[in-house]
C-alpha cells in the first residue's frame, strides 16, 4: 500500500498526480483553504484532525473519508470533546481512527518531551503504524526552511510545535529508522 501524508507547505504544490496515485491520501488541518483548485491533488482518504473544535470550520465536505484524531489528550479530555467527535462522525458517516496515547507519547518524547507535535507529524506517526510499502510526504516545510508559511503564502503564528525536531525525525524515517528502530518503509519526501 502507498500512503501520502500531505502537510500545508508549498512543497506539495504541483504534485497532484503523485499524491492522487497513492492508495491512501491523508490531508491535514486547513488543506481545503491552503490548496485551492487541486494544486496538490484532489484525493482525500483521511483528514487528520487535532481534536479541538476550532478546527471544525475546516471540516472537509463530502463523504467516503476517515477522520484521524491525532491528539489523544484532546480526545480523552472529557465527554464534551467525545460528544463533539461523535457528532461530527454521525453527521458525515465518518470512520474515526484515534492515535493511541502510548504511541503519541513515544513519538512526542523522541522529538521534544515538552512541546506538542504538529497534526501533520502525528498523521505520519499514524500512517507508519499502518506499515505501508511506500510513504509519500509533502508540505512539511517549516522544519526545513524555518519559515512558517502556508502554501498559499499566508504566514501562520509561531506555534509550540517543534518543527525542526519533526523534520529531523522524518529524515531518520527516510534513512530507515523510526522511533529508534529499523524501518523498511520506502519514503519519498518532497522537500522545498
Amino acid at each position: 500500500m502507498r500512503i501520502a501524508v500531505i502537510g500545508n507547505g508549498a512543497s506539495a504544490q504541483g504534485l497532484g498526480t503523485l499524491i492522487d496515485g497513492c492508495d491512501l491520501v491523508v490531508r491535514t488541518g486547513q488543506w481545503t483553504r491552503v490548496f485551492g483548485k487541486g494544486r496538490a491533488g484532489k484525493k482525500m482518504s483521511a483528514w487528520a484532525w487535532p481534536g479541538y473544535a476550532k478546527m471544525n470550520r475546516f471540516l472537509p465536505r463530502g463523504t467516503g473519508w476517515q477522520m484521524w484524531v491525532t491528539c489523544p489528550f484532546e480526545w480523552h479530555k472529557g465527554k464534551h470533546r467525545l460528544k463533539n467527535c461523535r457528532k461530527l462522525a454521525q453527521l458525515k458517516n465518518l470512520k474515526l481512527r484515534v492515535l493511541d496515547l502510548k504511541t503519541y507519547l513515544a513519538a512526542r518524547n523522541k522529538i521534544h518531551p515538552l512541546k506538542p507535535p504538529s497534526t501533520g507529524f502525528l498523521a505520519v506517526v499514524m500512517a507508519v503504524g499502518l506499515a505501508p510499502e511506500k510513504l509519500v510526504l509533502a508540505g512539511f516545510d517549516a522544519g526545513l526552511t524555518g519559515k512558517h508559511l502556508y502554501a498559499d503564502g499566508r504566514g501562520f503564528s509561531r506555534t509550540l510545535h517543534p518543527y525542526a525536531a519533526e523534520a529531523a525525525m522524518l529524515g531518520k524515517l527516510e534513512r530507515g529508522e523510526w522511533l529508534g528502530k529499523p524501518s523498511s518503509i520506502e519514503v519519498d519526501w518532497r522537500k522545498p
